[in-house]
């Protein structure tokens, strides 16, 4: 993925997130837009951890795949901590 695709992705989450900031919970329907988002980011990633993309014989390759899962998750994590504080 290129860097338009995170910006894109980085700029929904933060209209979600000035949604939420400006109308009640209840007006909001409780965050369904954000949950839907969420939802459809850990379905994403279970799908990639549970299927061996890669032969056995490219370690390497699934050694890095983890590596950017990972700091996906923890890209993603930084504003959760501030959404859901």
């Amino acid at each position: 993925m290129d860097e338009d695709h995170y910006k894109h992705t980085w700029e929904s989450f933060h209209h979600l997130h000035h949604q939420h900031q400006t109308a009640s919970r209840q007006q909001a329907g409780n965050g369904s837009a954000l949950r839907t988002f969420l939802l459809e980011f850990f379905l994403l990633f279970q799908v990639l951890i549970t299927r061996n993309v890669f032969s056995s014989e490219w370690q390497l390759m699934r050694l890095k795949a983890s590596q950017i899962m990972l700091n996906a998750m923890q890209e993603i994590a930084k504003p959760l901590l501030i959404y859901f504080r």
